[in-house]
């Protein structure tokens, strides 16, 4: 059996970045709940539209993380961001 040696400043980084993300899910549902009593009567949504608003945040932000990690190993991050801001603008 094969034995997946993982070091001490590994352990920590991984922590450190899964903390991280656990820290920004929650001020993320925290911005989106100020948010809510104001959505609700501007839009009227109902109780569907409004889970619907707040899940569709959290999961476009995921897959937005799932792709923009591989594109940017594969054609670097100065390029990606530069990318994207040519099709912000326009």
């Amino acid at each position: 059996m094969m034995q997946n040696k993982t070091t001490d400043g590994q352990m920590t980084r991984l922590a450190l970045i899964i903390s991280l993300g656990g820290f920004l899910f929650g001020f993320d549902a925290s911005v989106i709940s100020g948010a809510i009593r104001f959505l609700v009567p501007e839009f009227g949504l109902s109780d569907l539209a409004l889970g619907w608003v707040v899940a569709s945040l959290t999961f476009t932000s995921t897959l937005a993380m799932m792709a923009a990690g591989p594109l940017s190993d594969r054609i670097g991050r100065k390029k990606l961001l530069i990318i994207i801001m040519q099709c912000r603008i326009q």
